[in-house]
């Protein structure tokens, strides 16, 4: 395994991505015609979707660009596929290999939801995306993730609560450490929260440097963003919540939050190239600009919204048995609740512009529930 990460490593440092009549991602591309009657008989593909089946029935995915780095049959039958094809009698080995090498590293995640294994995968990734090669460049605007999230979470995440990472609910989050006084929300985003409520809340970290770092769960590397806001609210009110929940106990909400390119340099990845020419166009409708980051990094995040009208619709909805039974039976029990903004007794200070009283309380947040 040493010497295969030395390999691995040294790789890195240079490689060949594209060719003429070696384009990047050729097997997988969808704008060339390179499939024919030999592939589909010799080979059992006749299309890119044919190929895409074949290595995740194998297992290609799942192991990673480091896998097919050292898969010598592997490589070896997928040039001689290229060269029994329509594409070019004069097929680039090297370039073939190592954007195949891409491919699996970028759509294992995007189509089958492999993460990278090591950061090493990441600096493989940000170089070829350095590379120069046409269609490869990081994405440089806003990016949105929706997320079905718990109130511990909630707290940890926005309100700099401490101990949050002991929830069952928490676990295989990093806990993100602070000062006390480098708050992450102040107080005018707490008196605001009823006023705003009945739409979207938007809620930006009160810190020195105008983010808070986001790491993904567990040992994970990469999460999907989308370059729609749109998009992302819409999977924070019905898939990712409903994934997130699994049924458990607790007090539930919906967030997207809201991360800038600029902020996050060479995180984000332009997937133009993917919806444009592969067979990764059947999901343009997501608008995906994947996040691929280091565990030490994380994402850094500028605001986080709320769109908390559609929270209580959701609940409705897994309450008439839609999403399983597991889901309905949680909510109809009430182990499973949406998060609620209505204390009546401090809307009511704030109605009355009785400011002072409300900054008595002792814990900021009980401002909210």
């Amino acid at each position: 395994m040493k010497l295969l990460l030395e390999n691995w490593r040294k790789y890195l440092v240079e490689r060949k991505l594209s060719a003429d009549g070696t384009p990047v991602f050729l097997p997988f591309r969808t704008d060339i015609q390179i499939y024919n009657n030999k592939t589909a008989e010799d080979y059992g593909v006749s299309s890119p979707s044919d190929l895409n089946e074949l290595f995740a029935k194998e297992g290609i995915y799942g192991s990673g660009p480091l896998g097919w780095l050292n898969n010598d049959e592997g490589n070896n039958n997928l040039y001689d596929m290229m060269v029994d094809s329509n594409a070019t009698a004069m097929i680039d080995r090297e370039a073939l290999k190592n954007s195949t090498c891409l491919w699996i590293a970028i759509w294992g995640y995007v189509g089958f939801n492999q993460q990278p294994q090591t950061d090493d995968e990441i600096d493989f990734i940000r170089q070829c995306y350095s590379s120069g090669v046409e269609g490869l460049s990081f994405y440089e605007g806003t990016a949105y993730r929706g997320m079905g999230v718990s109130q511990e979470w909630l707290f940890q995440q926005l309100f700099g609560q401490e101990g949050a990472e002991d929830d069952e609910y928490f676990k295989g989050y990093r806990a993100d450490k602070r000062q006390p006084e480098d708050l992450k929300m102040g107080i005018k985003d707490y008196l605001n929260f009823y006023r705003l409520m009945k739409g979207q809340k938007v809620i930006t970290p009160q810190t020195n440097t105008g983010y808070w770092t986001h790491y993904p769960r567990g040992e994970d590397r990469v999460e999907s963003w989308s370059r729609s806001e749109k998009v992302a609210v819409e999977y924070a009110r019905t898939g990712a919540f409903l994934q997130t929940s699994e049924a458990k106990p607790g007090n539930y909400l919906s967030i997207v939050m809201v991360a800038d390119a600029a902020d996050n340099e060479g995180v984000f990845l332009n997937f133009d190239i993917f919806y444009e020419s592969t067979i990764a166009s059947a999901e343009k409708r997501n608008q995906e600009v994947p996040a691929f980051a280091k565990r030490s990094n994380g994402i850094k995040i500028k605001k986080a919204i709320i769109p908390y009208n559609q929270v209580k619709k959701i609940f409705k909805d897994m309450a008439t048995g839609r999403h399983g039974e597991k889901l309905a039976t949680a909510v109809k029990s009430g182990q499973m609740k949406p998060m609620k903004f209505e204390n009546k007794q401090n809307q009511k200070l704030l109605k009355e512009g009785r400011y002072s009283e409300l900054y008595e309380i002792e814990q900021d947040w009980e401002i909210i529930f």
